[in-house]
């Protein structure tokens, strides 16, 4: 049997495959349409994941102290955020952009 063309471009010849049922296409018509149907992943709003860089030996403490106290890391950061919060610092989160001096040092 000769082989046949892609059901979509028609430009592809794969050879038969005698079990396959349904439409046959090559694999560049898979992969396009595979890209088509992707469905985006949405992001959960409850939960998302941090990544800390800390010295080593303050990784230590913090996992030490976890240990001793029975907690794991994600609440030992949320008790240290709630503690901050409760001093009322008037310091803002996010610099002030119009304080930055942008360009080259001399």
């Amino acid at each position: 049997m000769a082989p046949r063309p892609c059901h979509h471009c028609g430009l592809n010849f794969m050879p038969i495959d005698p079990n396959y049922e349904g439409l046959a296409l090559c694999n560049n018509c898979q992969l396009k349409n595979q890209n088509r149907t992707k469905q985006e992943t949405k992001m959960s709003e409850d939960k998302f994941n941090m990544v800390i860089a800390l010295p080593r030996s303050y990784a230590v403490q913090i996992e030490e102290k976890c240990m001793k106290e029975g907690i794991n890391f994600s609440e030992f950061f949320i008790n240290l955020l709630r503690k901050f919060e409760e001093l009322n610092l008037e310091e803002p989160l996010e610099p002030d952009h119009q304080k930055i001096k942008h360009g080259r040092k001399k």
